[in-house]
């Protein structure tokens, strides 16, 4: 299969296409600026990808991007994050909404028959009912970044309705794992415990979360790709839920050093969900998809891998 994978130089990105060449599959990448190569990629994964500029921002970008031979669409580009998109609202969504849009219009004229699965996120359902999110749950967006996500959605929707484009809808909840961006939750925790910080102020520690490895992700995404049906939106994770300070006290083992989470009522964020789990049942059962790694050894990999 030959695919194109926007933001393929990110964190998922570069997991993904390191499993789709090892699948055999064709790659065309697409990157906003040139980078470094990942240190997840070897040098001839890295010169196996037909790289491309893309700016989601720019239609004659979109339009050049979008050119060539792909039998399917992983978009992955966007403004990340609740902080990141906090900071420019405006902008997130120029990007992740906009973006999304004109993404969809040139494959729309240019290659209708690819299939698309557009990323979006966890954090468009907003709080938790103390169960797992189901995908037929309301969605109900708190921040800045889980309305552009949702927009991403709705966006998607519409094409797939106004030009018949296959499309997917994957909403994955928060994921780590080796390699990860320095300023993330989990490698800021690590930074500052290896900084010799025992004491870390966190809003609220006792709050839930599904977390998944990033190698689970991409394995969900290629089992999409393969065997997911157009048309239909599927939640990626584990159905187990952990308090922060469980996370926390996984991350100092893995590490091998003492620490402790302290609640910190005025570090708390109005967007920030109580509970957040989501059921993976339906992904399980189209595709036979299920997630492969422990946190545990999740977070000592993503350790290890900071260490060589």
């Amino acid at each position: 299969m030959n695919v194109l994978v926007t933001g393929a130089d990110g964190f998922v990105g570069s997991h993904l296409v390191k499993v789709m060449l090892a699948a055999g599959w064709g790659v065309t990448g697409t990157r906003l600026e040139p980078r470094t190569r990942s240190p997840l990629l070897t040098e001839g994964e890295y010169d196996a990808i037909r790289w491309v500029k893309l700016d989601l921002m720019r239609s004659e970008s979109v339009k050049e991007a979008t050119t060539g031979d792909y039998e399917a669409v992983v978009h992955l580009a966007a403004v990340s994050g609740s902080n990141d998109a906090g900071g420019d609202a405006g902008y997130a969504w120029a990007v992740n909404a906009g973006g999304t849009a004109r993404l969809l219009d040139a494959i729309a004229r240019r290659n209708s028959e690819a299939l698309v699965l557009v990323v979006s996120s966890s954090v468009v359902y907003g709080e938790g009912a103390g169960r797992p999110h189901q995908e037929s749950d309301l969605p109900r967006p708190l921040s800045a970044y889980a309305a552009t996500k949702l927009g991403t959605e709705i966006c998607a929707e519409q094409f797939a309705r106004q030009f018949g484009l296959k499309l997917m809808v994957a909403r994955p909840w928060p994921h780590t794992g080796p390699f990860q961006q320095r300023d993330r939750l989990m490698t800021d925790w690590l930074a500052r415990l290896r900084h010799g910080e025992h004491a870390i102020n966190f809003g609220d520690p006792d709050a839930v979360r599904d977390y998944l490895d990033v190698r689970d992700v991409a394995s969900a995404y290629m089992a999409l790709l393969t065997a997911g049906r157009p048309g239909e939106t599927y939640n990626v994770a584990t159905g187990r839920g952990y308090t922060f300070r469980q996370l926390f006290a996984l991350l100092a083992e893995a590490a091998g050093v003492a620490g402790e989470l302290v609640s910190s009522p005025q570090r708390r964020r109005g967007w920030d969900e109580q509970h957040s789990v989501g059921d993976p049942a339906k992904i399980k059962d189209e595709t036979g998809w299920s997630p492969h790694y422990p946190l545990s050894q999740t977070l000592r990999d993503m350790v290890h891998a900071q260490t060589h």
